[in-house]
């Protein structure tokens, strides 16, 4: 049997607390700053960045950030909104322009490929999913109780013939 340790990580002690008290798994919340990670160089196989970069001004050290702490053939998976618009509200308490969702950066293919590039990492593959009409049909609740291949495919399939993902993912590798 496969035996892994998760450790989820925010600024946020109440995100982690919340995280732990809604999962039934084992896991070791880590309150920290993606910039300075707790954790001893090559210290993970597998790191995911799920909708993180988009909230920070400088990807690159964040990203080598997580290269220091991948092991040799460690694997970091990277998802963010796909082509996003940036919208600005004003601040209440400030009167100045904040982005919507905290989201200061949008990503394509080649701006997160390069980013990931930037960062020493190698880009080994780049999916775009969740199509954006798929959702606004709600064919994503049609499809929520079939097999997760037959979503996948119907969102390969959308995408294909109306490419408008909501998600781009890459995955990449500290070494070939």
């Amino acid at each position: 049997k496969l035996k892994f340790r998760y450790y989820p990580l925010d600024i946020s002690y109440k995100n982690l607390n919340r995280m732990k008290d809604l999962t039934e798994s084992q896991i070791d919340p880590v309150s920290a700053d993606v910039f300075h990670l707790p954790f001893m160089d090559n210290a993970f196989n597998f790191v995911i960045m799920s909708e993180v970069l988009e909230h920070l001004d400088n990807t690159s050290d964040a990203l080598r950030e997580i290269k220091r702490v991948l092991n040799k053939n460690g694997i970091l998976l990277i998802s963010v909104p796909y082509k996003e618009k940036l919208s600005y509200q004003l601040c209440i308490h400030c009167n100045k322009p904040t982005p919507t969702f905290a989201h200061l950066q949008s990503f394509d293919e080649k701006k997160l490929i390069q980013c990931v590039k930037d960062s020493g990492l190698i880009p080994h593959k780049v999916i775009k999913t969740c199509n954006k009409l798929a959702m606004v049909i709600k064919i994503i609740i049609l499809l929520r109780n079939f097999p997760f291949l037959l979503w996948k495919f119907c969102d390969r399939l959308l995408n294909f013939i109306i490419p408008i993902p909501s998600f781009i993912i890459i995955i990449a590798k500290t070494s070939e």
